[in-house]
């Protein structure tokens, strides 16, 4: 069994004894405590410069690993955000054939499929802004429409009940329109008048049946202009 002690000056020691089997004697050492920790203190010494190069070894692969990881992490990232903000040319670096490099292989493979479902979508809401705007351009058309009926449709009101008769004219002197009340009091039927040059239809002549030239008319002159 192991001993400690220490001697008369003090220094301490360790001694340990056994029993031979082959003789019926107990052997024992001593020997001072420094003496025979000094092994032991060398080992774990030893062991000390083992482990820090082991752990440095651990940390060098760890942050191996860990670039070769977050490379092509960040990659892919990199060209997620350029894709979101409307970059299709964006693609991740392939940097291995492990499953990482299969994920940027998929990415850039999926790339083409999404710029033209973007770009459809794109197409797609023009087409519906268009069909929006026509729309709206169609029923303002109709709305402009409806009013110039509706005007129309009082100007006749108007021209059919006037006592006077009234027509109207174009810049060339020929007639648009006629009321009931000016074909009574001229003798012509609507038809009859309307797209006939007025000068030549009822002011051909003078009040003294002499003929009244279109040249002369002050009437036509300032029609034409």
């Amino acid at each position: 069994g192991p001993l400690r002690g220490a001697a008369a000056n003090g220094t301490p020691y360790v001694g340990g004894y056994a029993r031979l089997s082959l003789r019926p004697w107990t052997v024992g050492v001593i020997q001072p405590r420094a003496l025979f920790a000094r092994p032991i203190d060398r080992l774990a010494a030893a062991q000390k410069w083992w482990i820090a190069g082991v752990s440095l070894l651990a940390a060098l692969c760890a942050l191996w690993v860990s670039y070769g990881l977050l490379r092509p992490i960040r990659s892919l990232r990199a060209a997620a955000m350029k894709a979101a903000d409307g970059d299709w040319s964006a693609r991740a670096a392939v940097h291995s054939n492990d499953e990482l490099g299969d994920l940027a292989n998929a990415f850039n493979s999926m790339m083409p499929a999404l710029e033209g479902r973007a770009r459809m979508q794109q197409d797609l809401s023009l087409a519906q802004e268009i069909q929006r705007q026509t729309q709206e351009k169609a029923e303002l058309l109709r709305a402009q429409q409806e009013t110039l009926r509706e005007a129309e449709e009082r100007t006749r009101l108007i021209l059919d009940s006037a006592a006077e008769g009234i027509f109207g004219v174009d810049t060339d002197g020929t007639i648009t329109f006629v009321n009931p009340a000016a074909c009574r009091m001229l003798g012509f039927a609507p038809e009859e008048m309307i797209g006939q040059p007025s000068h030549q239809l009822i002011h051909h002549n003078r009040a003294d049946g002499s003929p009244y030239p279109a040249s002369e008319c002050p009437t036509r002159a300032a029609l034409t202009g």
